[in-house]
């Protein structure tokens, strides 16, 4: 619908690329485009970017995200200057987050089918996508990732959980910590996952 409304301005993607660029999130384009070593970026975060009002707040996976895929856009699209790397890696990002965000229906169908009957399956999937989140707000991480790193998460904790698994509790281990370095909103899901373990284990 976001991509509809842009087509109804008469600009299309590039009215989503406009709006993105004029929220704070624009800081993780505007240093990435910067072309910063990766490693460097990521081991001297709190050095380099402690002193930004959205970075500084935030761990690194977003801005080694958004650095790798300014390399995506320099390959793509190779621009000389700022400004250019700026426009192609945010229009790139403009036709990309959106097919992230719907990622997030693939594990959250397993899922379902661990609790639903055959014929309800869809129903979450088909409620998500109508959020108004989901609809209008699909350029920020908090949409387009973070809900794949639930979904995926639980998953994962229910399929550990049932099978007593040493090597899927280790890859769950793996994966909350890729999860904690994009964002800290997700710690809470170790604390819940602790508790589905532990309801699993004394059943």
């Amino acid at each position: 619908i976001q991509v509809g409304f842009g087509f109804m301005d008469g600009q299309g993607y590039e009215s989503m690329r406009l709006k993105f660029m004029n929220t704070g999130h624009k800081q993780y384009v505007l240093h990435a485009v910067d072309k910063p070593v990766l490693y460097e970026a990521l081991a001297g975060y709190d050095k380099y970017y402690g002193e930004s009002y959205i970075l500084g707040t935030k761990p690194p996976g977003g801005l080694g995200l958004t650095i790798l895929m300014q390399k995506v856009a320099d390959w793509i699209d190779p621009q000389s200057t700022y400004e250019g790397r700026t426009i192609s890696l945010s229009r790139i990002m403009t036709y990309i987050f959106p097919i992230l965000s719907v990622l997030v229906l693939i594990p959250l169908y397993y899922l379902s089918k661990a609790f639903l009957d055959d014929g309800d399956v869809f129903l979450p999937g088909i409620l998500y996508i109508f959020c108004p989140n989901v609809i209008l707000i699909i350029m920020h991480m908090d949409q387009f990732l973070y809900p794949f790193f639930f979904v995926s998460g639980l998953l994962l904790t229910m399929a550990a959980a049932q099978k007593q698994s040493f090597g899927l509790g280790f890859l769950m281990g793996i994966f909350y910590y890729v999860m904690i370095y994009f964002s800290f909103s997700l710690i809470p899901m170790i604390a819940l996952s602790v508790l589905w373990v532990d309801r699993k284990s004394t059943r």
